[in-house]
């Protein structure tokens, strides 16, 4: 069983904590991380198109990653969770593939991320400090519930 939490109670080092809340802010501007398929780093600003910049390697297709980053808030405050790969793809109803190819068409889905805001969510996940903005967030372990 998981304990649940409001969002001011959350410690910096909680695991599989239960959480509720309402999306009250989605990132629009990124949602696919472009990654080597040979050594995983990021690949979105190398030099020459198709050649990582770390291993050297040469790659036909990036690896994609999906992520949806998103902003809750229940009575106690708000918090910035991050939603990766097979999770993104639940909370927004729609494959990565499906995504990918949208993206790449030029179409985006800017539209299918805002209608997310209002949307009620209960989540499993962990605490994360975030030393750079020096807050804590949460990565999704799991979506249990998401209703309008």
């Amino acid at each position: 069983s998981f304990v649940s939490k409001t969002i001011e109670s959350l410690l910096e080092d909680d695991t599989n904590v239960k959480v509720t809340g309402r999306i009250c802010d989605v990132n629009t501007d990124r949602v696919l991380l472009k990654r080597c398929p040979h050594c995983d780093n990021n690949v979105e600003h190398t030099e020459m198109e198709n050649v990582c910049d770390f291993c050297g390697e040469e790659f036909e297709e990036p690896k994609y990653t999906l992520f949806v980053n998103t902003t809750i808030e229940d009575e106690t405050g708000e918090i910035q969770v991050t939603f990766y790969e097979n999770l993104a793809e639940e909370l927004i109803d729609m494959d990565k593939e499906r995504v990918i190819s949208l993206i790449e068409d030029g179409y985006g889905i800017e539209d299918k991320l805002e209608d997310l805001n209002g949307t009620t969510i209960e989540i499993i996940a962990n605490v994360r400090f975030d030393g750079y903005n020096e807050t804590n967030k949460l990565s999704t372990k799991k979506l249990l519930n998401k209703y309008l």
